[in-house]
């Protein structure tokens, strides 16, 4: 079936999604010990060339689209870029272990976590609280006698004022270097590995959603979800974007890394997880969407008992609302197309025996327009409850985890397919039928 991932983000909670697409590299792993690549390509039922490239980085000949928003970039670009997502992601808790100076031990995590959000950062992401008040501290100092800083003379006197001063929006320093974001436009752009993709991020003064879209992404999306898309152009919130080494900046902007006090011309961007944290749907033409998902659809572990346990289920319910909502959309219209509800001719207008289609309302014209299919949409939840300072730090502990689950749903998805397909895949065991809506 043709295949699409959702992948989003949180923090330390990336472990989720990178567990996932490690699963989705096994998987090709062990469809390569079965078949041959010319068989491969027959199954997978798509063009030689393309499905080669795929399977030569490792990613699933028959993915057709990934989305993908806030720190789940950085494990997208690695399984693009055919990388081991595994040997990444210990690489990335291994450098955030040797910062900490903590000893690999269960007792440990909940203080690393604190540790490393007030006084260690993580090494090439971002700087600690306590850099980013040094830094603002000073900034006030040196501004308190500059006539050119907006602080000049500043004393505060009101409630705002002093929030301003000793309780900053900056709580962390961004540290991914310009290479980085070079290196994830130039991958996450190319068309060599034939898959659409697509992140996001917000205009917090507008309200927009900024959509940065690969040229495949853009001809699946004109294909079957807007046929109008164009760069530059709104589609009701949505705003189509290129993929550039700014966007990219843009997608992983959070919140707490703070913005101008005192700047003209447009305002920053953020990233798009606050405005939807998954992207779902622009990928319904794919037949199969999994949905990778850092947070769960229900409360894990005891109801909050404290402040900080109330702001890690706020955070959660709020990463989960998108969700619901996409989800919602895609069910309603599977059950209209079984149904017999879909396709519906469209009534036009006449004036003088002719058609009148300018009149229709453009979003109209493209619900009309549009080419309706049954979409399987498969979550894949986090199965860990982890506190609200474990967002900035990854473990293996929910790698691990999310590795087993979604080995265990690709190859029941394999096996089940095959199976529907007439064809045998000896080593894939304890198919089901998947869920649709």
């Amino acid at each position: 079936m043709s295949t699409a991932f959702a992948l989003a983000g949180l923090g330390g909670n990336n472990a989720h999604g990178a567990g996932f697409l490690a699963a989705a590299q096994e998987l090709q792993r062990r469809r390569q010990e079965s078949f041959t690549p010319d068989a491969l390509v027959r199954l997978a039922g798509l063009d030689d060339v393309g499905a080669r490239r795929r399977m030569d980085r490792g990613i699933l000949p028959e993915l057709e689209f990934v989305s993908c928003t806030s720190g789940a970039i950085a494990s997208v670009l690695a399984y693009l870029e055919g990388k081991d997502v595994r040997e990444e992601t210990e690489g990335a808790i291994a450098s955030l272990e040797r910062a900490a100076w903590l000893p690999r031990n269960a007792y440990t995590d909940p203080w690393r976590s604190i540790l490393v959000t007030l006084f260690t950062g993580v090494p090439g992401v971002f700087g600690p609280w306590a850099e980013a008040f040094s830094a603002h501290l000073m900034q006030r100092a040196m501004g308190f006698f500059d006539r050119t800083s907006p602080y000049y003379g500043a004393v505060p006197t009101t409630y705002d004022e002093f929030a301003d001063l000793w309780l900053p929006a900056e709580a962390f320093v961004p540290k991914r270097p310009q290479a980085f974001f070079d290196k994830a436009a130039e991958v996450l752009d190319s068309s060599d590995h034939g898959v659409g993709v697509a992140f996001n991020s917000f205009d917090p003064r507008t309200g927009l959603e900024q959509l940065y879209v690969n040229a495949r992404g853009m001809e699946l999306i004109r294909e079957h979800h807007d046929e109008d898309a164009q760069y530059g152009r709104a589609h009701g919130r949505t705003v189509y974007h290129r993929i550039t080494p700014d966007g990219v900046r843009n997608a992983l902007w959070l919140f707490y890394y703070g913005f101008p006090a005192a700047h003209i011309g447009p305002d920053r961007y953020v990233d798009g997880a606050y405005a939807r944290s998954i992207i779902l749907n622009e990928l319904t033409g794919a037949e199969r969407i999994y949905a990778v998902k850092p947070v769960n659809d229900r409360w894990l572990g005891r109801l909050p008992q404290n402040l900080f346990e109330v702001a890690d289920m706020q955070t959660e319910f709020w990463m989960e609302a998108s969700y619901r909502e996409q989800y919602r959309l895609i069910e309603t219209i599977n059950d209209l197309k079984r149904a017999g509800r879909l396709p519906v001719k469209p009534k036009e207008q006449r004036d003088n025996g002719h058609a009148k289609e300018t009149e229709l309302e453009p979003r109209i014209r493209r619900v009309r327009q549009k080419k309706y299919k049954d979409v399987e949409l498969v979550p894949v939840e986090i199965a860990i409850q982890r506190g609200f300072f474990t967002y900035f730090v990854e473990d293996r502990e929910v790698f691990r985890d999310a590795y087993g689950q979604a080995l265990r749903l690709l190859m029941e998805r394999d096996e089940y397919d095959a199976r529907r397909a007439g064809e045998e895949a000896p080593h894939h065991v304890g198919a089901r039928p998947g869920h649709r809506g």
